[in-house]
């Protein structure tokens, strides 16, 4: 059962890691620039 959920989240991530670290990334950006703003 445990074992299942870990190779599920490892997949959703393994699909989803491109637009998930491009979402961080713009949230990043947009923080630093409200801050120099």
């Amino acid at each position: 059962m445990k074992f299942d959920v870990i190779q599920h989240f490892a997949v959703f991530s393994w699909c989803t890691g491109i637009t998930y670290k491009n979402v961080i990334e713009r949230l990043i950006f947009m923080e630093i620039m409200i801050l120099f703003l």
